[in-house]
């Protein structure tokens, strides 16, 4: 969060965090409007084709739903996708992952 926090204040923005005991948090990144007027594009990438994404990505959400929305999303746009109940099984299955590839297993 403080790397977020560093590259959001570098742009002028801030963060609010509204966190309540079963409630949960949101996390809200406000950054300051340009004066340029909006782009419009044609809609096509300019160096042709779809763009895919590649890398592993752990999402981590007590809401069983978020969890298999974003999957979906993420694996349309070609990441791997891994899934995590609460910050106690990330933290475990980002430090299997992380000793795994220590290991040089992939």
């Amino acid at each position: 969060m403080a790397a977020v926090l560093g590259i959001v204040r570098g742009h002028k923005g801030t963060i609010k965090v509204d966190s309540a005991p079963g409630r949960g948090t949101t996390v809200t990144v406000l950054l300051p409007a340009s004066g340029r007027p909006v782009a419009r594009g044609t809609g096509e990438r300019e160096t042709g084709g779809e763009w895919k994404g590649c890398g592993t990505i752990l999402v981590v959400d007590d809401d069983e739903t978020v969890r298999a929305v974003t999957e979906a999303m993420l694996e349309t746009m070609g990441f791997d996708v891994i899934l995590a109940e609460d910050g106690h099984v990330a933290m475990l299955t980002a430090s299997c992952i992380a000793s795994t590839r220590a290991c040089g297993w992939s």
